[in-house]
Order: C-alpha cells, then structure tokens, then sequence
C-alpha cells in the first residue's frame, strides 16, 4: 500500500516488494490499466516477474472510428508493420523522447489508398515503436491467453484497496 496518488510508477517495485516478502524466486502479478507504464513492465520482464495488465485505451483514431495501432501487424523479421490495406510500413528513423528510444515506420503510398480515410486524416500513417515494444506486446498476449486473471483480481482485490484508499 502506497500513498502516492498514481499507480504508474509503482508495478516494479511493488511487485520486487512482494516477492521478496513471500521468499519466492517467482511470481506474477496481475495489475489494472493504472498501472501500465511501458518502463515499469520492462522492469519486471527483467526481474523475472510476469505481468498480466490490460492496454490502456488511448487512441484517438479508434474513438474517431478509424484503424489503431492494433490494426497494423508488426513483422520483427523485416522491422516492418503491414497495415489493413496490405502495404508495408518501413522504419524511417529513430529518435528518443521522454527517455525511451523509438522508431518510426510510415509509407508514402497512403495517399492514394482505398482505406485512407479509415486510417488517417495526415498525408500517411505514422506508427512509432518501442525499443522494446516486443515486452509489451508479450504482456498483451499473455493476458488474451488467460483473461480469467482480470476477473480473478477485480475479485478479490478491487473492494480492499477502493475501501482503503477511500479512507485515506
């Protein structure tokens, strides 16, 4: 339990607490969107904790009815996304923000696509990724393969920590 007001930061350590209290060279966690922060879930990748959390929804082209992230497949054998229409989306270049090391991936054939409109309002797509997006996207499968853990957690964690957090 923590008085800090946002759970972004605190997965790693929480979950590097927990194993630790419970003497055990293993251990998964299973947290809600709040938590969900692309260096917090790298840090656990790397302790050896196995993380289950949902994405958070913050695309705006899905609210706005258009194709997001998740439409375009990423081929790691060719570093390269293939988007709904079938045409590739090449990296470009890279470049640091916030500290963390992305690429970026557009192709310039968009402007004359039968599905632009359901795509972009821009001149192409731009898709960034991750260095090490490939953990992310392990968390998210993870999670598809066993969405019982979502269920299990609301379950018996939701009420104690809403009840307690309420009072503080």
């Amino acid at each position: 339990m923590t008085n800090v007001g946002s759970d972004r930061d605190q997965l790693s350590s929480m979950a590097k607490q927990a194993r630790e209290a419970m003497a055990s060279d293993t251990l998964s966690v299973v947290a809600d969107r709040g938590y969900f922060k692309s260096e917090q879930i790298l840090a656990c990748h790397d302790a050896g904790i196995t993380a289950y959390m949902p994405k958070p929804m913050t695309s705006g082209a899905k609210a706005d009815g258009r194709f997001n992230n998740d439409a375009f497949i990423y081929d790691a054998a060719k570093n390269e996304y293939i988007c709904p229409a079938g045409e590739a989306l090449i990296w470009h270049y890279s470049y640091v923000e916030k500290g963390l090391k992305l690429h970026r991936y557009w192709n310039s054939k968009c402007r004359g696509c039968a599905l632009k409109s359901q795509c972009t309002p821009s001149t192409e797509r731009r898709i960034r990724r991750w260095e090490h997006e490939a953990v992310l996207e392990e968390v998210q499968a993870r999670l598809s393969n066993a969405p019982e853990m979502m269920r299990v957690r609301k379950r018996t964690v939701e009420h104690p920590f809403g009840t307690l957090k309420q009072w503080m």
